[in-house]
């Protein structure tokens, strides 16, 4: 009796550490990026997952009189994080907004969160 006594107080305590170890790994999939705004048009911020790995896609719709070289950007961030200014389609900050260049082939967005990184590609329409 005390072996089975002493299995199921193993069990129970080992649950907890397990459900956490499940969770800390959904947080690390979150979006850094909070809202994604350009102009009048807000972004959605999409992720999908295939074979284990998270793709992060900036998905907006701008008026085809963009200047698309020259895309000022409010970005709110998850607490902590911050954009890499060596990101490819920043061009330029204004008061704290990143100046955006979507007209680049590689046009990747990277936010920073500690040691954790996220690269945002842009699915840009046009309407």
């Amino acid at each position: 009796m005390k072996k089975i006594y002493c299995i199921v107080l193993t069990v129970l305590c080992l649950l907890p550490c397990l459900a956490g170890c499940g969770k800390a790994n959904a947080v690390n999939e979150e979006p850094l990026i909070r809202s994604f705004v350009i102009g009048n048009s807000t972004a959605e911020i999409q992720t999908h997952t295939e074979d284990g790995e998270t793709r992060y896609v900036i998905a907006i719709t701008l008026p085809t009189d963009t200047d698309f070289k020259n895309c000022a950007a409010n970005v709110e961030l998850a607490p902590d994080a911050v954009l890499d200014m060596d990101s490819p389609c920043i061009v330029n900050e204004l008061g704290g907004r990143p100046i955006l260049n979507l007209t680049l082939a590689e046009r990747d967005l990277v936010v920073t969160c500690g040691e954790q990184s996220q690269t945002y590609s842009f699915q840009v329409g046009l309407e």
